[in-house]
Order: C-alpha cells, then structure tokens, then sequence
C-alpha cells in the first residue's frame, strides 16, 4: 500500500512540475535530460545568461522548479571572469578540487558528492553568450572530445531554437498582459485628482503588478528639494521611524539622486542600504519621472531573497510613469485650487489695504493736494498719508516697505497703524519719527525695514518740518524756478530700534511745490536697463511745474509711461504733490 501511495505521489510531483512549463520549455527540459543521458552524466543544469541595464548581470537557473529546499532560482554574476573560465573549460571535464579557485566555487561545496566532475557546453547565439549547461558526474569518464566538439554546434543550435522561441512567446505573452494590466492601473490612478488617494491607490495597485510585503513611497518636495515618505504600507510602527530618510541617504535616495531603478537581490550585500525592517531581504527602488525630472520613488521590500526579477522591474518602472501623470496632474490641481484661495485671499487684502489709504485728500485753504498709489503686484508695499490738523497744518508722508506682495502689505499695514496711531501727539517731527521706529522696531523680524519721509507743512509760517529715514529726496521747486531736495536726516526704521533723527526746515510760499515719492518711481527701467532717475524727475517738475498738483502728477505717470514702454514695473509706485495756492 505504501509502495503504491509512493507512486501516486510522485505521479502528482510530475504533474504538478510540467504543469508549471510551456511545450518548449518541457522540450527544452527533455533536451537538457537527454544530454544529460547521452553522456551519462548524473545531473545536469542550465544556467541563462540574463543582461541588465539596471542592475548587474547574472546567470540565472532554468528551467526553475521551486521546492521545499528552494523557493528560488540559483543564480550567480556574470562577471568577466565567469565569461572567461567558460569559455576556457569548454568539452573538459573538471575535478571537483578545480572549482573552488574558480568562478564557479559554488558549485563545488553544493555538490553532495564527494569526487566529483564537471563538463560545461556553451550554448552561443551567434557571437554572444546565450547561457551554458553544467553536467555533474560522480566518477571519471573517457571523454571523446573531438567528437562532442565536432557535433556540439549542431545539437546548441537545436536547444537554441527551442530556447528563442520561448522567450519571444513568453515576451508576446507578457506583453499583452503588461498593456492590459498597465491599462487598467492607469485608468485607476488617473480617477482621482488628490494626492493622498493617488498614494493609496498606488500601494494597492502594485500588489497586481509584483508580489511583495512592504511598500513605501517618497515624493520630493518641490519648494524645499527634500525627501518626504508619504505613505508605507506593512511595516511594523517602530520601523516606520526609520523610514525618514534623507535625499542622499540609503539605495531610495540613490535612485532618487540619479533617476536609476535599481534591484537588490540580498539587502546584506549592499553598503548603502538602511535597515528599516530587519525582516527585508530584498528589494526594489523605482523614481517616478517627469521627463528628467525625479518627483518621487517607490520602493518595494520582500521577506524572499532575490524576489524581483529584471521583467518585474521593467513592468515597475511602465506603472511608475503612470503614477508620475497621475501625481503630477494631481499635483497641478491642488496648485489651482491653493491658487484660486490665495487669489481671494489677495483681493481681501486689496481691499483692506486700499481702506488704509486715504481715498480723500483733505480741503485746505492754502494747499492743494493729488496722489497716486500703484502696487507692482495685486498689493504693495507703500504709503501715504496727508492729514490736516486742526491748527491748519498739514501732516504729509510717504513710506516704503522693504519688500513687495504680501509680506510687504502685512509690514505696511502695521507701520501704518503705528503712525496714525502716534501722530495725534504733539511731537517734533523728529521726536515722532523716533517714537515710531522704536515700535516699529519691536514688532517686525530681524532684517526688515521701511524708509520713510515725515513731514510737517506749515502755511501760516510759510515752512517744512520735515524728517527722513532713508527715503528717496523728496522735492521742493519753488516759484522763482529754483528747487531743494529734502535728504535722509537719519538711518531706514527698523534697523536699530534707538536711532536717532534730526529736524530739518525750509521755506514754503506760495507757488511753491513739494513732490514725495517712493522708488518705484526713480527706479523704473526701459527695455535697455536704464533707470529713469532724480533728474528726469526733477526735469518733469520743472516743466510741469506751472500746473495743478493733478497736472504735476499726470505728466510724471505721463513721461514714466513713455519711458518704460512695455517694460513691466518691478516696485510700487507712490506720488504725493502739494502745492502752495497763489
């Protein structure tokens, strides 16, 4: 009864092993036994040679049969020198003792026979090396060179065709099936426009494209250049800290530097490999692309030495380019909609910002008055104030933030509040100015700063009080055609928090105009870099100078526009005229 349920098993083993082969692989195996029976040797084996541009080259087992013994394929590099010694020991049989200084030492401590031989019989494709058996004796047998060399290239002909024809129907085969499963993943990823769930679809996706236990994916942050894990699948939560990994740390950074996938057949082999999981015994690092540009990697780690194959890699890197559109459309979507936020987030500060500027210029009895306010971006960083006090005078200011867009408005805003808020004392020009650098000082970073011009116009005595923190001149012309400019009397606010600044008077009559600005006006370019400058300004003034501050004001805007052309205006621009009526 034994005996029987003996054969019965071994009867289900043969089924079970030739029903993993195709017909030229069982033809191929057959060959292979019927050589191996010819020259009575006691076993044989077929290694292929394997060609990589990804990883290095091997010798690899086939056919494979898996056991209990061995899940894998026996495979070994193929390095030069194996080449070499193959092509050397050709039709010789080779003692066992041979093996162990050669290329092929492995196979000398796997043989369980004590004396043993070795005959190789290349198979060539033409010139080239297409793989090679290796018969096994346990004894020493009369070898007929001259003749297994002289019928040789025929019978390597034979197992050649049958070898070739079963690689281009395994190719046709999988090729099919990789169209038709890359299809499918595309059409998955591309149905959603968010990152996150891209990610997940991701992990799950590659369990139908390559069997493994862990995942983790990298994406690279655009604004900073780092490496950020978005998302890792079958770790164990004390190895997920370890998966934080910098750009040029570890093989997923290295794929991530050079935009090369790369297979690790054994994790403890490789130098460069950071244990995360000491489960892993090997993996595979994939970059995901845009064109050349690396935007991300996944990586894929197995319990199974040697669990990913060069055709498993090819169809990584195919799902990899699927990924790379779906992220990166994803990734231009939320850039729309973060654009569409900041959007309304701007206009909300336009608004704002446009509160804080005076949209009516106080009715003097002796002083007339224009202004123009333009930010190079949706808001700015510039300001104006002309205020009259109840004694008739007339506060007038321009400032500048060091900065545009935003954080120039934020910075304006607060510099704004400071001074309006201070002005209502009954201070020295220069006191106040003081007063308000000292504040602003305090609540502003390191490192930014504002110009500003502060003055005091003062009809009754026919004068300026004036204070500047760095500002741009500001200019007085005169009636009689003569004009002042009104210099820096101390350092920009913000710099040091107890400067000091000095008062400055001069006259004022009537017919007399004063003209602030900010640099966005001396500082506009043309198309050939040149700036339009203090004395095209002053030029201006002079010609204009007859006319209303509104008159002055236009042909400033006027001959800015001219000059500049097309050229885009890369700083705010601010103009304030007061003019002493006649």
């Amino acid at each position: 009864m034994d005996i029987i349920n003996n054969q019965v098993q071994h009867l289900a083993d043969i089924e079970k092993k030739y029903s993993l082969l195709s017909r030229n692989e069982i033809l191929f195996q057959s060959f292979g036994y019927d050589l191996q029976i010819s020259l009575r040797a006691d076993s044989a084996l077929f290694f292929l040679y394997k060609k990589s541009k990804l990883s290095e080259s091997q010798f690899e087992q086939f056919p494979f049969f898996p056991s209990e013994e061995d899940d894998q394929p026996f495979s070994f590099k193929a390095t030069s020198k194996v080449f070499k010694f193959i092509e050397q020991s050709q039709f010789k049989l080779l003692p066992k003792n041979r093996l162990p200084a050669s290329p092929l030492s492995v196979f000398g401590t796997r043989s369980k026979h004590g004396e043993s031989y070795f005959l190789i019989l290349c198979l060539n494709n033409g010139p080239k090396l297409a793989g090679f058996y290796l018969l096994i004796f346990k004894k020493k047998i009369n070898l007929l060179t001259p003749q297994l060399a002289k019928i040789w290239p025929e019978l390597s002909g034979t197992a050649l065709k049958l070898l070739t024809d079963e690689e281009q129907k395994d190719r046709t085969e999988l090729d099919v099936a990789e169209r038709d499963t890359l299809l499918k993943i595309a059409q998955k990823l591309s149905s959603s426009l968010k990152v996150e769930h891209i990610l997940q679809q991701m992990v799950v996706a590659l369990r139908e494209v390559v069997q493994y236990n862990m995942a983790v994916i990298f994406l690279i942050n655009q604004e900073t250049g780092k490496f950020e894990y978005e998302i890792a699948h079958g770790f164990a939560d004390d190895a997920r800290d370890r998966l934080h990994l910098k750009l040029n740390q570890g093989i997923t950074g290295w794929v991530a530097q050079t935009g090369k996938a790369m297979i690790i057949p054994d994790v403890t082999k490789e130098k460069r490999y950071v244990v995360a999981d000491k489960l892993v015994k090997s993996e595979v690092s994939v970059p995901i692309k845009i064109g050349s540009k690396t935007i991300g990697v996944f990586t894929l780690s197995s319990i199974r030495l040697r669990a990913f194959s060069q055709q498993q890699l090819q169809l990584l890197e195919a799902f990899a380019s699927s990924a790379s559109i779906a992220l990166q459309n994803a990734r231009l979507y939320r850039q729309t909609l973060q654009k569409r936020e900041l959007d309304k987030d701007l206009q909300v500060a336009k608004k704002i910002q446009k509160a804080l500027l005076q949209r009516r210029l106080p009715n003097s009895e002796w002083i007339q008055f224009s202004a123009f306010n333009k930010p190079s971006k949706q808001v700015g960083g510039d300001l104006y104030n002309v205020l009259q006090l109840n004694n008739g005078n007339i506060i007038l200011s321009v400032g500048d933030i060091a900065g545009k867009g935003v954080s120039g408005a934020i910075l304006m805003a607060t510099l704004q509040a400071i001074y309006r808020t201070e002005i209502r004392r009954s201070l020295e020009v220069n006191e106040l100015l003081e007063l308000v650098n000292r504040q602003f000082a305090e609540t502003i970073e390191v490192g930014r700063f504002a110009t500003f011009f502060h003055s005091v116009i003062q009809p009754v005595e026919r004068k300026i009080e004036y204070c500047s923190a760095g500002h741009n001149p500001a200019i007085v012309f005169h009636a009689n055609g003569t004009h002042e400019l009104l210099d820096a009397t101390g350092i920009v606010l913000g710099l040091m928090k107890d400067a000091k600044y000095s008062k400055k008077i001069l006259a004022f009559e009537p017919g007399d105009v004063l003209v602030a600005y900010s640099d966005g006006v001396t500082e506009a370019e043309n198309d050939k870099d040149e700036q339009f400058g203090l004395q095209r300004l002053l030029d201006v003034i002079a010609d204009a100078n007859t006319k209303n501050p509104a008159g002055i004001k236009n042909q400033i805007l006027e001959e800015l526009k001219l000059f500049s052309g097309r050229t885009v205006h890369q700083d705010d621009i601010t103009i304030v005229v007061a003019k002493y009526k006649k």
